[in-house]
């Protein structure tokens, strides 16, 4: 396990250096309460697979092969790369994008509120839209577009009166 700092984040690069089809489960250390985003590369694809995940014991546990898995620390009021601070929303990140079949929308910030989430259709003027509880400081949710055709979409996200839209690309 090799530590590096990506933009002031810790970042870390797990890998079994062997090509014999081995597997390890690295600890990595994770202050509790801080989310890391696990990147591991796809074959067959132009984005890797990406898993937000909130320590809750002061370390994270993560299976590894001999394809390299990428470990970003985001906790700590850090953000990653696509996200921007939503005022009372907290922090909001949507992967993976662009998409063929789903995104993942991670909100972490202090409030318990219903969540909303609309997926609006920019060319047909469509809206779904759908209702999610709240109960802790981190809310993670997969929301399936494999049924809408390839295009551009906003997702709106919706808390109390906080609110953030995002762009998502459709693709296939």
């Amino acid at each position: 396990m090799d530590r590096y700092e990506l933009n002031g984040r810790p970042a870390y690069v797990l890998v079994v250096p062997d090509e014999k089809g081995r597997t390890a489960t690295y600890d990595v250390p994770v202050p509790k309460s801080d989310t890391v985003l696990i990147c591991v590369p796809a074959i067959g694809r132009d984005a890797m697979t990406r898993t937000a995940r909130v320590s809750t014991t002061g370390t994270t546990n993560v299976n590894v092969s001999e394809t390299p898995t990428f470990v970003v620390g985001l906790g700590n009021g850090l953000r990653p790369l696509a996200a921007e601070p939503e005022g009372e929303l907290g922090t909001l990140l949507v992967y993976p994008n662009p998409t063929a079949d789903h995104v993942d929308i991670t909100v972490e910030n202090g409030l318990t509120d219903a969540m909303s989430v609309a997926i609006y259709d920019t060319s047909a003027g469509r809206r779904q839209q759908s209702s999610f509880s709240k109960s802790s400081r981190a809310f993670r949710e997969r929301v399936d577009l494999s049924a809408l055709p390839a295009g551009l979409y906003l997702l709106e996200v919706r808390q109390g009166q906080a609110r953030a839209v995002r762009k998502i690309i459709k693709v296939r």
